[in-house]
C-alpha cells in the first residue's frame, strides 16, 4: 500500500487469520468431546446472524471500509505530494523566467 516493507493491515491481517484457525481448531475440538456448543464460552460459540444468505459478515465490511478509508487516505497523500511537486517546479520557472530571460527580453 505505502510501500513500506512490514505493513500494519498485513500484520493485522496475518494476526486475524492465526486467531480465526486456531477459533476453529478448538471448535472442532469441543465438538469431538461432543460438548453442546450452548456450554462453550460466548467468545466461541459462532454467532448465529438471521440472514444467512451468504453475504458477507460485519467484520468482512468493517474490514473492507478500513481499507478502503486508508486506500484513500493514500491517493490523497500522493494527490498532495504530486501538487506539491509540479507547484515547486512552477516556482522554479517563474523564478528562472523573472532572473534569467525577462532581463534578455527587455535589453
Amino acid at each position: 500500500m505505502s510501500g513500506c516493507a512490514v505493513c500494519v493491515y498485513d500484520l493485522y491481517e496475518e494476526s486475524l487469520e492465526a486467531y480465526q484457525n486456531a477459533l476453529s481448531s478448538l471448535r472442532t475440538s469441543l465438538t469431538a468431546l461432543n460438548i453442546p456448543d450452548y456450554e462453550w464460552p460466548l467468545s466461541v460459540q459462532q454467532k448465529r446472524s438471521k440472514n444467512s444468505t451468504g453475504s458477507r459478515s460485519e467484520s468482512e465490511m468493517r474490514k473492507e471500509t478500513v481499507l478502503s478509508a486508508f486506500e484513500e487516505m493514500e491517493r490523497a497523500l500522493a494527490l498532495k505530494e504530486w501538487e506539491a511537486f509540479h507547484r515547486d517546479r512552477v516556482s522554479q520557472c517563474i523564478l528562472y523566467l523573472y532572473s534569467f530571460v525577462i532581463p534578455i527580453l527587455i535589453k
